[in-house]
């Protein structure tokens, strides 16, 4: 399983020229974490001819006095908690960046117990457990006092739950509101950076370095949207439904032959793989597409050697399309080289989401959360940046 490049700006259109703090990171490719964690074939298949990176899109932090560098935590559209894995929690196999609160002066534990249940990218749940805790969390230049949950125990429910994929490092909650005793990360971050607009952008896209491994590269950057990246002239801003989540609604859809004018809401999910749609959505493009099921296979399976629709919506006061590949995934690993409809049917209905975009569907599209104006817009990605590598 590959998990695809993310691209999501936190920032309103308005504020594309505004300069502000910039950042940029990088991710560890799938080779060295793969490396660093003792799983030679993590994610990839025994007898798999490449290496993809598995992780969500990461914030590459640091945490505690002195700082403890390490890979970071997975931006969590769906949540406001931030929790972190504790370095003892992933044995006998820790991977080399967890956090070690023993060895900081400045890790406080609270009393308040803390408890989680979570899943991977195949809907195995565990559990986590652990203590709130108070600490340091910093990354670039900019240093804060957090509040989260420290979690010193993780334990797959039925055994199933793939640990090191999923919860090999933590959770940055990008959410509205965060639990009891937990302070919301987004916030925190913008403060300490002194940001005039509650805004956060991150460019998150996959590259390739060689026939075996990827690299993802990200920039990150506070109060103001990157044009080299974002093509600033298609944005089209959506506002929320929901003031407490990333919901907004969709006024009308056009796929092939299929099309509707009936309003229904969808929703940002950065830690689901699929893209869910409703029924007779799915129903539809799985005819369209003779896709069909494999038992060895999780997802539908089709051939590459067709035309897919593209998928066009309409929103409260505008439009915008994507590509199929945002729903349609190639695997470059195997020979036949098989595609594989990344669908799932949801009927939410009312005011539920009809609709669920993943970190998939945002490949390649600048997805924009603006905290402040509680609205959502898209953007065109516009370039590519692995040749700076």
């Amino acid at each position: 399983m590959i998990r695809v490049a993310l691209a999501i700006i936190l920032l309103g259109a308005a504020l594309a020229q505004e300069d502000g703090p910039r950042i940029k990171m990088r991710f560890p490719s799938a080779a060295t974490i793969a490396k660093g964690t003792k799983y030679a074939n993590w994610r990839v298949g025994k007898d798999a001819k490449k290496i993809t990176p598995v992780f969500n899109p990461q914030l590459i932090i640091n945490m505690g006095t002195p700082p403890q560098e390490f890979l970071g935590c997975g931006l969590d559209i769906s949540s406001g908690d931030t929790w972190i894995i504790d370095y003892q929690a992933n044995q006998p196999n820790p991977a080399p960046w967890l956090y070690e609160p023993r060895n900081s002066s400045t890790y406080k534990k609270s009393s308040y117990p803390y408890a989680a249940t979570v899943v991977d990218v195949d809907d195995n749940p565990a559990t986590l457990t652990g203590t709130i805790g108070d600490e340091i969390f910093g990354f670039s230049q900019f240093r804060f006092p957090m509040r989260f949950g420290m979690v010193e125990n993780v334990v797959p429910v039925n055994g199933q739950a793939d640990i090191p994929d999923v919860f090999a490092t933590g959770r940055c909650g990008f959410g509205f509101y965060p639990s009891d005793y937990i302070d919301a990360f987004l916030p925190k971050v913008m403060a300490a950076a002194n940001a005039s607009q509650k805004t956060f952008t991150t460019v998150i896209h996959d590259c390739m370095l060689n026939k075996d491994a990827e690299e993802v590269l990200t920039e990150m950057t506070i109060g103001f949207i990157d044009g080299s990246y974002c093509n600033l002239s298609t944005t089209v801003t959506v506002p929320l439904v929901d003031r407490n989540n990333w919901n907004w609604a969709i006024t009308g859809y056009q796929i092939g032959n299929l099309t509707s004018t009936q309003r229904q809401i969808a929703k940002m999910d950065s830690n689901e793989l699929r893209t869910g749609v409703p029924q007779n959505v799915y129903n539809y493009i799985y005819t369209a597409t003779n896709a069909t099921m494999d038992p060895s296979s999780p997802w539908p399976m089709v051939s590459c050697d067709q035309q897919f629709p593209p998928l066009n919506f309409n929103t409260t006061n505008d439009f915008f399309s994507v590509h199929s590949h945002y729903y349609v995934f190639k695997d470059f690993k195997d020979d036949q080289n098989p595609c594989y409809l990344m669908l799932y049917p949801m009927d939410g209905g009312g005011f539920l989401p009809s609709w669920s975009f993943g970190y998939v569907w945002m490949y390649k599209k600048c997805v924009t959360l603006d905290y402040g104006n509680r609205a959502i817009g898209f953007t065109d990605y516009n370039s590519d940046f692995c040749d700076n590598l």
